[in-house]
C-alpha cells in the first residue's frame, strides 16, 4: 500500500469514526431529553402549573425539551444520497448506495480497474472521508443545537416548578 493511500484510509477511517461518535452521543441525549420532558411533564401535572406564574415557564421549557429530541432524532436518522447517483458514483466502492446500484459484475470491473491504479482508489476514498466529514460535521451541529435546547429547556422548567411549588400566596 502506497503512503498516500494509507493516509487516505486513516483520514476515511477518522471521519467515520466521527460518525459513530455523534451518533452514540445523540442516542444518549434523546434519552435524557426524553426522560427529563417525561419528568416535567409529570410533577407539572402534580399541580405545578396550577399557579399561572409557573405556566409559562413550564410550557417554554416543555417545548425546548421537546425541540432537544427532536434535533436528537435528526442526528441519527439516516443520510441517503439522492436516489439519482451522481457523476462518477459507479466507480465509488465505498457508499453502499452506489454498490446498492451496481450488478456484481460491475462491481467486479470497478474493484480490478481501481487496483490497478492507487491513484484511483485514494482519489474514491478521498471523496468518501469529504462526505463523511461533511455529515459528522452537520451531525455535531445538530447535536450542539440539541442540548442547548434542552439545558435551555430544563433551566426553564426548573423556575416554573419552584415557582409552581414554591411558598408565597396563590
Amino acid at each position: 500500500m502506497t503512503r498516500a493511500m494509507d493516509a487516505a484510509w486513516r483520514v476515511h477511517d477518522i471521519a467515520a469514526d466521527a460518525l459513530v461518535r455523534v451518533d452514540a452521543k445523540a442516542g444518549f441525549a434523546a434519552t435524557v431529553e426524553t426522560a427529563a420532558t417525561a419528568a416535567v411533564l409529570t410533577l407539572a401535572a402534580a399541580g405545578a402549573a396550577r399557579r399561572a406564574v409557573a405556566v409559562v415557564p413550564l410550557v417554554t421549557g416543555g417545548v425546548l425539551l421537546a425541540a432537544g429530541v427532536v434535533l436528537s432524532v435528526l442526528v441519527v436518522l439516516q443520510v441517503l444520497r439522492s436516489a439519482r447517483l451522481p457523476e462518477g458514483a459507479p466507480r465509488n466502492f465505498l457508499y453502499f448506495g452506489a454498490l446498492a446500484a451496481m450488478e456484481p459484475v460491475g462491481l467486479t470491473d470497478v474493484l480490478v480497474k481501481a487496483l490497478l491504479s492507487d491513484r484511483d482508489v485514494v482519489e474514491v476514498v478521498r471523496e468518501q472521508a469529504v462526505t463523511l466529514s461533511r455529515l459528522a460535521d452537520r451531525k455535531h451541529r445538530l447535536l450542539r443545537w440539541s442540548l442547548l435546547a434542552a439545558v435551555a429547556g430544563g433551566v426553564l422548567c426548573a423556575v416554573g416548578l419552584a415557582l409552581g411549588f414554591g411558598g408565597g400566596s396563590r
